[in-house]
């Protein structure tokens, strides 16, 4: 897997040729918080990518909901093998989460979303 390398405001990087390119582990890495990062319907190339934040958070399921989410989002990844830790809370509706994961490149990936 190949993907655009983000900035501290998780924006894409341009203008810097191959180097705005990452692979490997740190590709699977910035793909997954990506997506999980995304509100669904609001990714111009991908529709159907994200996460319905808007519904969740406004329901009273909303940890067990967003859990579920970045679950099937992380499992949807091909390039992860297995999650190995997964802890989340919700606190005055904002979800916080760290997950950690195994990739087919043998390295294990943690996340904080």
């Amino acid at each position: 897997m190949k993907t655009r390398t983000v900035d501290s405001n998780w924006d894409w990087n341009f203008g810097h040729g191959l180097q705005d390119y990452c692979s490997g582990a740190l590709s699977v890495a910035y793909s997954t918080k990506m997506k999980a990062l995304s509100w669904l319907g609001d990714c111009f190339f991908d529709a159907n990518a994200g996460v319905d934040w808007k519904n969740i958070l406004g329901s009273k399921n909303t940890k067990d909901s967003a859990d579920y989410s970045i679950r099937d989002i992380i499992l949807g990844e091909s390039e992860i093998t297995e999650i190995v830790y997964f802890d989340s809370s919700v606190e005055d509706r904002k979800y916080t989460c760290t997950v950690r994961f195994k990739t087919i490149y043998g390295e294990t990936i943690e996340v904080k979303i």
